[in-house]
């Protein structure tokens, strides 16, 4: 139909409009049975082209519908999509009940494993790393560009986040658009799907990357990075590994001796029976998560994460990783949520 017939059927209406706002009679709106359709009033006009239905009446009609529509969209986002909707399930990663670990059970400061983290099962969504497929987003990095220079520069960092980072997000996103069948999955699910996997590299790859890096980016700082770790951590590091300086000694080297592309990771290995902090590396966009582990920690070990600054010295980035930029804090908050909302799930 054209625009010229559509206009010449709003003015032919235009009266009967009028009519049915000057008598104030509002209404539903019913079909004579003769091709046309009736308002309250009586104004009859044509079934066809602009006929705007229920919308026949005062204009404040309108306004109270329209209101019923945003109150449906606020339902929708706060009400049911945390429920399981493609919005926002609440998908959270496999973690222990902090009855299995005897060291949540009898450790001396319980205060110190009951506060809200900033973690991958946090429920402070300020900081969360629940990635719903559906809104696969570029986040903001926690500190500026130049915050972690001359340790990471701000033109290494601005082309990791904008660039690399930014690339897989897109690349994601674009394959979910075109494939309906994943909208209901979160990035966890596609990470731990081995038919996914298998099926689709390309989509387990980009996802897993988008969530590889929102991780690493809070792994450091630039206030306080560094150190050694406290409280709980520190303790399980020491119960697991023996002492710091092994449990450093053990991620370095599996930072270094990861080949070509990948990822060094601090880990919590929920099986029952065999929980205990665990160091692993991962090649090219692999994750702890497909393997049944909590990600504490990483250390992106792809060059574009260290060339700009340390050339092919990996080893230097590493320990400048633990020196000067590791977040002990973060990581104490992801290992604080595995036993926190252990009883939520």
């Amino acid at each position: 139909m054209s625009s010229t017939l559509v206009m010449s059927q709003h003015d032919a209406l235009e009266p009967h409009w009028k009519t049915a706002h000057s008598q104030k009679q509002v209404g539903p709106v019913r079909d004579s049975g003769k091709g046309r359709r009736e308002s309250r009033s009586g104004n009859a006009f044509p079934s066809q082209g602009f006929a705007p239905g229920n919308f026949v009446g005062k204009r404040d009609d309108v306004y109270v519908r329209a209101c019923k529509v945003e109150a449906f969209i606020y339902y929708v986002i706060t009400i049911a999509a945390p429920r399981g909707s493609r919005l926002g399930t609440r998908e959270r990663f496999p973690i222990p009940s902090r009855s299995r670990d005897p060291l949540f059970q009898d450790h001396p400061n319980p205060e110190k494993i009951t506060g809200k983290g900033s973690g991958p099962t946090s429920r402070n969504h300020g900081s969360t790393f629940f990635i719903p497929v559906a809104s696969i987003e570029l986040p903001d990095l926690p500190y500026a560009y130049d915050a972690l220079a001359p340790t990471i520069s701000e033109k290494t960092l601005r082309t990791h986040h904008l660039k690399h980072h930014a690339k897989y997000v897109n690349t994601a996103n674009q394959i979910l658009t075109e494939d309906k069948k994943y909208a209901n999955l979160t990035a966890e699910k596609i990470i731990q799907d081995k038919s996914i996997r298998t099926s689709n590299p390309v989509l387990f790859n980009n996802v897993a990357q988008s969530w590889n890096h929102a991780f690493y980016w809070k792994c450091m700082t630039p206030i306080g990075g560094g150190g050694v770790p406290s409280g709980i951590l520190m303790d399980m590091i020491k119960r697991d590994f023996g002492s710091f300086e092994e449990f450093r000694k053990k991620m370095e080297s599996e930072a270094l001796t990861c080949f070509g592309s990948g990822w060094a990771w601090l880990g919590y290995d929920s099986k029952r029976g065999q929980e205990k902090l665990v160091v692993m590396k991962t090649s090219g966009a692999d994750n702890p998560l497909a393997f049944g582990v909590t990600p504490l920690l990483t250390i992106d070990v792809w060059e574009h994460a260290y060339y700009l600054d340390f050339q092919e010295k990996r080893n230097d980035y590493v320990n400048a990783f633990f020196n000067k930029l590791v977040h002990w804090a973060f990581a104490e908050e992801n290992l604080n949520n595995v036993a926190t909302t252990a009883d939520e799930l």
